[in-house]
């Protein structure tokens, strides 16, 4: 199945239209999610998604990676220079450039995260895919490594020579 997309960046987020290649009629979007939602539907009831591909998976541990390490300049290259940004947990939202200098001197330095792509989902179009995860934070300095949170994080990816670079990010923290 083909898709004929027209997408809009604007200061809300993205917007455009989806179309079948064979129809004639477009549905309208409003954001990542819903864009995922008119190209993916959900599975029917009893079946699971397949593990994601590991070429679409890469990028998002290094830029988990490159937090633990403060390694602005691999999350440099993971980034897509069009990047349209990083919506935090908290609801702030951060350009390519102010992730970056938040990432070489973050304000927490006892965090450690992990990436969970065990019941990951992804989802690779010919330019772009998308990995939906799960990280979790744990306090470094404590004996115990406490878990301090779990996040959903959704990745939006572009094909840019031949290789897969973050275009969004968003993170929502998991309830308890």
């Amino acid at each position: 199945m083909r898709f004929v997309l027209d997408l809009y960046p604007g200061p809300d987020g993205i917007h455009g239209q989806v179309t079948l290649e064979d129809r004639n009629s477009a549905e309208s979007f409003s954001g990542w999610l819903e864009l995922i939602r008119l190209l993916e539907p959900p599975p029917a009831q009893g079946e699971s998604r397949p593990e994601p591909p590991r070429d679409l998976v890469e990028p998002v541990r290094q830029l988990v990676e490159a937090e633990n390490h403060r390694d602005r300049n691999t999350a440099d290259r993971v980034l897509s220079e069009s990047c349209v940004g990083v919506t935090r947990a908290g609801g702030i939202e951060q350009t390519r450039e102010e992730f970056l200098d938040e990432l070489a001197s973050p304000r927490d330095l006892r965090l450690h995260r992990e990436l969970d792509v065990v019941g990951a989902w992804s989802r690779r179009y010919p330019i772009f895919g998308v990995v939906r995860s799960i990280v979790t934070t744990r306090d470094r300095s404590r004996i115990d490594h406490a878990v301090k949170g779990r996040f959903r994080n959704l990745h939006v990816l572009v094909l840019e020579d031949e290789r897969w670079r973050c275009l969004a990010w968003q993170v929502t923290r998991l309830a308890p």
